[in-house]
């Protein structure tokens, strides 16, 4: 019964006989009421109280006993909620049919049991079953009551035997049920959008929850929760560029507390220790700056317009907050135990609930609610010691009554993995992840006087396993050579786009083995860096990604030096232009390294800074050395005809070829092909040996030969 100053009649039903309260005492209640609601509104709680209570100690008006219920609710202790929960059902028996006495009931009753609200919600459903605010309430506690014991089993002696998934299924359907029933009532309910969309991620659905999610802020524009929560889901579904475009959009909606707090704090878990411990030291910008430069050498994928491993840690914290957080306690899930080990090693392979019990036998002790998470190389456990759903890492102690139900001491572990292993990522990209063979070689910059060097990436693209045979450009991809820096700035790059297959550029190493090679060339200076190497095939996204350390050689200006070798499938001098090109010669690398009967074998390198003589001739030998890695009766069978065919001398397990040349050119390209028909299958070191007759130096270079 709502209240009005205007026109009240008040009913006090005694032995079936109707009283009506004569106009100067409606006046008083009106006065005292009236006066009650004025106070709060200056934020004078206690005389609001005490006008109040004038209003229900004479005239057990029932607004007044609302007004006095919702004060001592707000005050949010023990024996104010006891007190709140007295008005409130004083109120009820004054008016049955009145929702807003219920509601606030209700939520009292989550105070105390979420079971007991529950029952309250659905008699606000007897009275009205559209009512929005029972209906979502119903929803939330359904959808706590599957969060709880989804996954979450009884241990009863030494192993699991009670099972508590059915139960945690039917509250998931009927939660659905209640926020589907909430939007039909009120489809501006922004809550309940936003609660359908977690429980479909939770039944790792995330698909079903994202235009859930478009909905609100299609309602609410600056949502930053939604977009929080949007990318976490895009990212979940491997749309990565809108998951980017989300957590962009949500942290510019952040504040700068909010922001620190996402992007910088949460990471400094994941930095080396070494540098942890100097960020007490660091200005803001000093700290924020380490943060970024830590994201910037963490990239997995330089070809993409964002960092698939940042986007990971957005939404390990974006989980960790949905999950973990303690609003009671104002305890963001990132800053939390669970919330640390999460955003370290990303979410377990699964994980289990053992649900709380008291042992009775011997001394009586409570099995606390434990969590258990698995990983494929650690098992952790977290306990609810406290009961306020913050687990903090489990841990032994001996002689405590509240006992975890792991055996682990998971507080110890998780400080020596915090040492050993800060974090764990594998890379996730927006498609499969592939394996192409490449290798990388390097030649002398033999333009003027230039001290750079030129360096090769040759990979090589499968044509015997296509994604989509009928595809009109089946092996078309991205490719990128990124050169960076200590600091992880990109020095030099070179990226683009391949479309067509060019026949004169395939090898074939078997009846259905073919492949596609292409080389990637930049010029450098000589320096220890980070070389990326990257592939995306255009028609499924499918990555290879390859960073590494290397090292560009620093070639000399006027001593004797050799290039790397590179293996190949065809050296030209005037025939078809092939992947590289070293002055007048056209070669097709061969970077699997590995040769059958169907392929030839050319072996092609560089001998830089030559003495030249008074005839302007340069003189110098060739020692070809192949040897076998692992020593089998094959090899000796092919001595003879090698011998005969190439001049090899037999050392012990090695065969070597011997030739003299004479050059008019201080830096000498080389290549000839062989002949490995006769020798057994196996891995061999190819050992090129090149000595200047002129002032008897010598310089060597090697590489490893497959033989199928």
């Amino acid at each position: 019964m709502k209240f009005s100053i205007l026109n009240i009649t008040l009913f006090t039903v005694i032995c079936a006989i109707t009283f009506t309260f004569p106009q100067n005492l409606i006046d008083e209640i009106n006065h005292s009421h009236m006066s009650g609601l004025q106070s709060l509104k200056t934020g004078n709680t206690e005389e609001a109280v005490s006008y109040f209570k004038v209003a229900v100690d004479s005239f057990s008006f029932a607004d007044s006993y609302y007004e006095l219920a919702k004060i001592y609710f707000d005050k949010n202790t023990v024996q104010s909620r006891t007190i709140s929960r007295k008005y409130i059902q004083k109120a009820i028996w004054k008016d049955e049919t009145n929702i807003e006495y219920r509601l606030l009931q209700a939520k009292l009753m989550e105070k105390f049991s979420r079971k007991m609200a529950y029952h309250v919600y659905q008699n606000i459903l007897n009275i009205d079953a559209n009512c929005t605010e029972a209906l979502f309430n119903l929803g939330k506690i359904k959808e706590l009551d599957f969060y709880e014991y989804n996954n979450s089993v009884l241990k009863v002696g030494s192993d699991p035997s009670l099972s508590f998934d059915e139960f945690a299924i039917e509250d998931y359907l009927q939660a659905e049920g209640f926020f589907k029933r909430t939007i039909k009532s009120d489809s501006t309910c922004l809550a309940a959008y936003f609660h359908l969309s977690c429980l479909y991620q939770e039944i790792e659905d995330p698909q079903k929850g994202i235009p859930l999610i478009k909905k609100i802020i299609a309602i609410d524009p600056d949502n930053k929760q939604a977009y929080t929560y949007l990318g976490l889901l895009y990212y979940k579904t491997s749309q990565m560029d809108s998951s980017n475009f989300a957590y962009k959009n949500a942290l510019k909606l952040m504040d700068e507390k909010q922001k620190n707090e996402f992007k910088y704090q949460s990471s400094s878990f994941l930095v080396d220790e070494s540098l942890r411990k100097k960020f007490n030291n660091f200005s803001s910008i000093e700290f924020e700056e380490s943060i970024e430069k830590f994201w910037q050498s963490s990239d997995p994928l330089l070809l993409t317009n964002y960092n698939e491993r940042l986007l990971e840690h957005y939404s390990r914290v974006a989980y960790s907050n949905l999950k973990f957080s303690v609003p009671e306690n104002e305890l963001y899930g990132w800053n939390t135990d669970r919330g640390e080990i999460l955003i370290r090693y990303g979410e377990p392979a699964n994980r289990l609930r053992y649900r709380p019990y008291i042992s009775a036998g011997g001394r009586t002790s409570l099995k606390l609610k434990t969590d258990l998470w698995f990983y494929k190389d650690k098992v952790l456990g977290f306990v609810d010691e406290y009961w306020n759903g913050n687990f903090r890492f489990s841990t032994t102690r001996p002689y405590s009554r509240h006992i975890s139900q792991f055996a682990g001491d998971t507080d110890f572990f998780v400080k020596d993995l915090r040492r050993n292993e800060p974090e764990n990522y594998e890379p996730k990209f927006i498609g499969p992840s592939i394996n192409v063979p490449y290798n990388v070689v390097q030649f002398k910059n033999l333009d003027g006087n230039s001290r750079e060097t030129d360096v090769y990436v040759n990979y090589a693209m499968n044509l015997s396993n296509l994604f989509n045979p009928d595809d009109k450009f089946p092996i078309a991809h991205k490719y990128g050579l990124f050169l960076l820096d200590g600091k992880s700035y990109v020095r030099n790059k070179k990226t683009d786009l391949l479309l067509k297959t060019k026949p004169e550029k395939n090898i074939k190493l078997g009846l259905n083995e073919e492949y596609q090679i292409n080389s990637i060339g930049l010029k450098t200076k000589p320096d220890s860096l980070k070389m990326a190497f990257e592939i995306m095939r255009i028609s499924d996204n499918a990555v290879s990604a390859n960073h590494f350390y290397y090292k560009i050689k620093s070639f000399s200006i006027d001593e004797l030096d050799i290039s790397d070798i590179l293996l190949s499938e065809e050296v030209n001098e005037s025939g078809t232009s092939l992947a590289i090109k070293r002055g007048k010669l056209n070669i097709l690398p061969n970077p699997l390294n590995e040769f059958t009967s169907i392929s030839s074998i050319y072996i092609y390198y560089e001998v830089y800074n030559l003495s030249l003589d008074k005839n302007k001739t340069a003189n110098f030998e060739q020692r070809v050395t192949l040897s076998k890695l692992e020593v089998d009766s094959g090899v000796e069978e092919i001595w003879s005809s090698v011998t005969d065919f190439f001049g090899f001398t037999n050392e012990e397990d090695k065969l070597t070829l011997i030739n003299n040349y004479k050059a008019y050119n201080k830096n000498v390209p080389v290549y000839f092909q062989i002949d490995m028909s006769k020798y057994s299958k196996g891995n061999y070191i190819l050992s090129i040996e090149v000595e200047d007759m002129s002032h008897k130096t010598t310089v060597t270079s090697e590489t490893m030969l497959r033989w199928r």
